[in-house]
Order: C-alpha cells, then structure tokens, then sequence
C-alpha cells in the first residue's frame, strides 16, 4: 500500500505479516484518538513501513516521509515491524504502545518520541536519528526488556545531541510524574555526546527510573555516573563493538569481545529467551536484543 499525505484511522487496523506500507514526500499515517492498532508481523515476513523511493541515492536516508502518530488514548500492538527513513518513526501522545521484535532506524528526529504514554516492549533496535533514538518528554510509564537504543546519526549538516535515550518528566514549562521507567538486559551506546543518555529530572513531578544489568556509554561521570547513581544497578560501561552500526548497515550484533556478551541476569532472559531473530539466549544471554 502507498500513503499519500496523512491517513486517518479512526477505528480498528490490523496491518497482516509481509505488508508493505511505502509513504511518499511528507506522508503520515495517523491512529487517531480511542483507535487501535495491530501489527502482526512475523520472524522472516516482517511488515514494512519506509518510503516509496528505493533507489540507491535514497534507501535509507532519513526524512523521506512524516511519521507514524499515535494519538491520545490509542491502543497499539506492534510485532516484528520494521520502521524506516521518517522524520519521526513512531509519535506516541498520551497513548497506550507494546512493541516487539522490532527494528526502527534511519530517522531523522526521533526513533520514538513518547509524550506521558504507557510503552513497553523488548527485543527492540532502535538507531540513528539526529536527537535521540528514543525520547520520553512530559513523564508516562514505560519498561524495556533486552533491547537495542543506538545513535551513529551523521548526517551532513545536522548537529543535534543523537541520544540514544533521553528521558524526561518535562514538557513546555510543566512537569508530568515519570511513574515508570524500566530497562534491564538493554544496551544504550551513541557516537556524538560523552553519555549515552540524559535523564532531565524536573522539580514538581516524580521521576521513579530503574536501570539493571545495561550497558551505557558514560564518559561525563560529572553529569552521570552509571555506577554510582540512584536507581542503576549492575551497570556496565563500555563500546559494545557492534558490527556495523553506521545508516546503511544497522548491524547491531555485538562483538566477540563485547562485554555486553553474555553479561545479561538470566532471571530477566528467561522471561525471553528468543532474541530478535528467533536464538535461544540459553544460560548466557548477552546485554540487548541480539544474542
């Protein structure tokens, strides 16, 4: 199917294993308000949402449609999808979102941009995009299990921070609680800011963060120290080495040297013990969402 412009879905949609949905210049796809939506992927018939250009200049490149928007109190399910080359991938607002198994790159913005939603999902790769590859602002609920959060965002001309987190009980001059936010077995490594993440903890609502057994880029030990600071436990800092986690590849398989190998509390894998693509984790899962 091709998208032009903004589709507006104001009931139920159901987006069926192997589809492929391309989105032309600026083109969105809109769940609008008490809509639900499911995507049923599977491991080797995916569904696809990415632009109508495929030629070699383009594939990939950021930018090249709107974004999928999630609105207030929408109900989504997003199984093995892979969501490519938009401004934004996913818009979550005041929003209900699990998410599996799924891969989001190559955007220009925002991964996933969540506003005071409920999210939450494991085996999810999110990489490269010129903010942060998954934003929380204005608080919400949210819980990530053996998951993927990368930035290698380059572009030419761009110079924003390319988080590869960033978390925050705060939008526009007010502050919303952060009522959860739960990341264990996860991998968290950028290329632009000496830290990985930035937790923007604003007075006047709760921030309750809980990070176990992840794997972090945390050079600037002055604003964020992964080892020390309330709320993170059995952290890791280190390069993951990933394969290749520049745009046109995205191969954020880890090393044989990596210490996110085989460095994840198995209580957490085996409550998943299939990775992205379907291998046992066994008795020594590794840290994110490819064993």
């Amino acid at each position: 199917q091709v998208i032009e412009g903004n589709l507006k879905v104001t009931g139920n949609l159901t987006v069926n294993p192997g589809s492929k949905i391309y989105f032309k210049r600026g083109a969105s796809l809109t769940i609008d308000n008490n809509a639900t939506f499911n995507v049923n992927g599977t491991l080797g018939n995916e569904v696809k949402f990415r632009s109508t250009r495929h030629d070699t200049k383009y594939d990939s490149l950021p930018n090249q449609w709107n974004k999928i928007n999630l609105k207030p109190n929408s109900i989504s399910t997003i199984n093995y999808a892979k969501i490519i080359g938009a401004e934004t991938g996913l818009e979550v607002k005041e929003a209900q979102l699990t998410i599996n198994n799924s891969y989001v790159v190559n955007n220009q913005s925002y991964g996933i941009l969540a506003n005071n939603s409920k999210i939450n999902g494991y085996n999810l790769i999110v990489n490269n995009a010129n903010l942060a590859a998954f934003a929380v602002e204005n608080g919400g609920e949210y819980a990530f299990y053996h998951s993927t959060f990368a930035n290698y965002f380059n572009m030419i001309g761009t110079a924003g921070p390319a988080y590869s987190l960033y978390l925050s009980n705060y939008k526009e001059n007010s502050a919303n609680a952060l009522r959860q936010a739960i990341f264990q077995n996860c991998i968290f490594f950028n290329q632009r800011t000496p830290n990985a993440i930035s937790l923007d903890k604003r007075d006047g609502a709760a921030f309750n963060d809980m990070f176990d057994t992840n794997l972090f880029k945390n050079v600037n030990t002055a604003e964020l120290n992964v080892l020390t600071a309330p709320g993170f436990t059995n952290s890791i800092v280190g390069d993951p080495l990933f394969k290749n986690g520049d745009y046109t590849a995205n191969k954020l398989s880890v090393g044989e040297n990596s210490p996110a190998l085989n460095a994840a509390k198995l209580s957490v894998a085996q409550q998943y013990p299939l990775d992205y693509y379907g291998i046992p984790r066994g008795t020594t899962p590794t840290l994110g969402a490819i064993q």
